[in-house]
């Protein structure tokens, strides 16, 4: 059912696949550059600026963190940094935000003071939009700073982070290098989800599957039997349009062949997200509104989506619920039956 008038902006939101250096508006970012007099702002920014329409590689896009990773070099700005990222979600009224960040060394301290001033940063926020932390492994990094992220996340499980995770650039390192350290997590009852099938890799695909994480990330590049496999296994799915638009991850670079068509009609377990709002110039809020213009998703298709979500996130089971109210309530009084 579609509600005339209503637009996707009012439709309470879930998000579970944002990163946090990624997520930073262009103004942020540009303003940070100001402050700290790094070179010549609007050349720089030139740089960071990715509009709707443009296309860039995977490995361009990477190459923009770089300046991210440059302007957000204290634990001051990394707070209020977080802050700022879930102020933008909760604008367009999202009600349960996961951010996702890689913990690092900065101004002399542990990694740890990085995680701290993230939560702070989320207890600092006044908006109604649930914040969680997942602890990022950055697959290019050694093993050694995969152990001391997961030993992060055992420390800080329950005080604000939800899980882990695997990402960073799918064309360095070997994701069964991460496997003991990622079955630890496991162990420790850790939530994991792992981006998937970024880039051709049937072998790392098949591992990841074998592996079995609590949900899966992107999903772009499967062979027949890895999409057999995906399916039986029922593991949500993280989709983001927009970037694996712009990435070049639909082969056909139309927005009607993403894979989130496929996905959604067969009824497998997915939910939109962002991926790196920031960086690809999009929201929530857009994404949903793709999946209107080019899949026929209707207003209540999206509040089910959300509602599912919320059963794939990494919250407590009272928040589960409590959201889960929140979202029927709005249902109730705005899609009528």
């Amino acid at each position: 059912f579609n509600f005339l008038g209503m637009d996707t902006h009012d439709i309470p939101k879930v998000e579970l696949h944002a990163h946090l250096g990624g997520s930073l508006p262009d103004d942020v970012i540009f303003q940070l550059m100001q402050q700290k007099g790094i070179g010549d702002q609007t050349a720089r920014m030139s740089e960071v600026k990715l509009t709707t329409g443009e296309q860039r590689t995977m490995e361009e896009c990477f190459k923009l963190f770089s300046i991210i990773h440059e302007v957000t070099d204290t634990l001051d700005t990394i707070k209020a940094i977080t802050t700022k990222v879930i102020e933008t979600f909760a604008e367009e009224n999202t009600i349960y935000l996961e951010l996702r960040t890689t913990p690092r060394r900065l101004e002399g301290t542990g990694t740890d003071k990085y995680v701290e001033a993230v939560l702070e940063g989320i207890n600092q926020a006044t908006t109604k939009c649930m914040t969680k932390l997942i602890l990022s492994i950055n697959r290019a990094n050694p093993l050694s700073d995969a152990e001391e992220t997961v030993s992060l996340a055992k420390k800080y499980f329950g005080r604000g982070v939800v899980g882990v995770e695997l990402s960073g650039n799918p064309y360095r390192g070997n994701f069964s290098t991460f496997v003991p350290i990622l079955t630890e997590a496991r162990k420790s009852g850790l939530p994991i989800s792992l981006h998937f099938a970024e880039a051709v890799n049937p072998t790392e695909v098949e591992e990841m599957l074998d592996f079995a994480p609590e949900r899966f990330g992107h999903a772009c590049f499967l062979t027949e039997n890895a999409t057999k496999r995906l399916r039986e296994s029922k593991i949500p799915i993280e989709l983001c349009l927009t970037s694996n638009m712009l990435t070049n991850s639909v082969k056909s670079g139309r927005w009607e062949d993403h894979h989130f068509g496929q996905w959604w009609n067969e009824g497998h377990p997915v939910c939109l997200g962002t991926d790196d709002r920031g960086v690809f110039s999009t929201s929530l809020t857009n994404e949903y509104k793709k999946a209107m213009e080019h899949f026929d998703l209707k207003h209540c298709d999206l509040l089910t989506m959300c509602t599912r979500a919320v059963e794939y996130s990494f919250a407590s089971a009272e928040e589960k619920g409590l959201l889960k109210q929140q979202l029927l309530g709005w249902g109730e009084v705005n899609l009528p039956e």
